[in-house]
């Protein structure tokens, strides 16, 4: 086998695809890599100081926005949610409301925009209406998740006694039951 033409020509279809980029696709995957930056740096540590976090958290960022439809779109959102916990567990920082509707929103915002780029063919043209239709339903996501973090926020003020764990727990089986109540909804039924 000819290594050496199989890799150039996957370059030069490299080099296509990126001249056939449009703003759609750029500005979808832009806010991929800026949303997940932001959500990796909000789960670091007090500890880990310095500027190779961020770096770190940088190169991490950007893979999801490359390849924005592959399984490392939620492996990403999954090493924030791991660290979020792994932060205020056993680093023990406190829970506070706005570091917490920050990384839910922005979490949101990385996980639809990641559909978005997924979705968007490299060379789309995107009409207006459609950016604000994505615009409005994140802004209601925003409103949304600033009232649940504000409830979870004082619940969880409330249950000094609870070990910090039940909290979380609490959390992760409320999103699975949504996600089967969603995932339920979508099953195509047999019309009577």
């Amino acid at each position: 086998m000819n290594y050496t033409g199989m890799t150039a020509e996957a370059l030069v279809e490299a080099v296509e695809s990126v001249r056939r980029l449009g703003r759609a696709a750029i500005l979808a995957r832009a806010l991929v890599a800026v949303s997940g930056f932001v959500t990796l740096a909000l789960v670091l540590p007090p500890a880990l100081s310095g500027p190779l976090p961020y770096v770190v958290s940088a190169l991490l960022a950007l893979v999801p926005a490359v390849v924005p439809g592959t399984w490392l779109v939620m492996a990403l959102e999954l090493l924030v949610m791991f660290g979020w916990l792994l932060r205020t567990t056993a680093f023990e920082v406190p829970v506070s409301w706005l570091p917490l509707v920050t990384l839910a929103w922005v979490s949101y915002l990385h996980h639809a925009g990641s559909a978005l780029a997924a979705a968007l063919p490299l060379d789309a043209v995107v009409t207006g209406s459609v950016l604000r239709r994505f615009l409005v339903r994140a802004l209601a996501m925003l409103v949304a998740v600033a009232v649940t973090g504000a409830v979870a926020v004082g619940i969880a003020g409330r249950l000094a006694e609870a070990p910090t764990v039940v909290v979380p727990v609490l959390g992760v089986l409320l999103a699975l039951g949504l996600v089967g109540v969603l995932v339920y909804d979508r099953i195509p039924r047999r019309r009577r």
